[in-house]
């Protein structure tokens, strides 16, 4: 997370009457909870004992603001100024992340073409290792179509369909030694993938780790389909959060 917003943080200094420089004042105001749960048709998968939080929206006053209204939802195919496209943002974090995953859902609603994926991820440790150890967590995102994944505990996994247009992948592993896992006939519909790892010291220093990914995946998503996006962990236990902005384009309706 940005250095100038902490998390944990249990109150914050606000500027009152401008400028200390210039005869302003500044003042301790609470700090809330920046939590709100994404309105819309979203579902939250849970593979794990451990806490999942939306992170979209963020509270800006002591007294918590009335939800705002939805923003109103263009026809579909509408047209935008050249140059420009529709675009949507979530975000969630889970803790503790420890041998198992989470996965975030939403339906689309409209038909469109996703033009753009741009996803932060950041892992940090909870507490310090009872011994030094990796951790590492994988990051993907996905299209379903027709209607949500099914998921298995305790990770959280899926399966996707076969890329019609790959044949089954091959390994040449002339090393005893070497293990290789993965392989397989290449999958479908996946747009976003990254590995998070890090070494985690007896001191903890130096562990946490970030990705970020911008893709541009031009890929049709219909009506009725869903994107999911899917965390597993690996390791020492850690909290996850990850940040994505979507930008696409609508269709016209058929």
């Amino acid at each position: 997370m940005p250095d100038q917003e902490p998390m944990d943080a249990e109150s914050q200094t606000y500027p009152q009457g401008g400028d200390p420089a210039i005869g302003g004042e500044r003042v301790q105001a609470p700090r809330l909870g920046r939590r709100r749960v994404l309105g819309g048709a979203l579902a939250l998968a849970g593979a794990t004992a451990g806490t999942i939080i939306t992170t979209t929206g963020v509270a800006s006053a002591a007294t918590p603001p009335p939800a705002p209204s939805p923003a109103p939802a263009p026809a579909p195919g509408s047209a935008l100024p050249p140059g420009t496209l529709h675009n949507v943002h979530f975000g969630f974090e889970a803790h503790p992340l420890d041998g198992n995953g989470v996965d975030l859902s939403f339906e689309v609603l409209n038909d469109m073409v996703l033009e753009i994926a741009d996803v932060d991820t950041a892992l940090m440790i909870l507490s310090l290792p009872t011994a030094p150890g990796f951790v590492e967590v994988l990051c993907t995102g996905v299209v379903s179509r027709g209607g949500p994944l099914t998921f298995s505990a305790p990770h959280g996994f899926y399966s996707l369909p076969p890329s019609p247009y790959f044949g089954a992948s091959t390994v040449y592993n002339p090393s005893t030694s070497v293990t290789v896992n993965g392989g397989g006939t290449p999958n479908a519909d996946q747009f976003y993938a990254v590995i998070m790892k890090s070494w985690v010291p007896a001191d903890g220093s130096g562990s946490s780790t970030h990705r970020h990914v911008h893709a541009t995946p031009s890929m049709y998503l219909a009506q009725g389909d869903y994107i999911t996006f899917h965390m597993d962990q690996a390791g020492v236990p850690c909290d996850v959060e990850m940040q994505a902005v979507l930008a696409f384009n609508l269709l016209p309706a058929t």
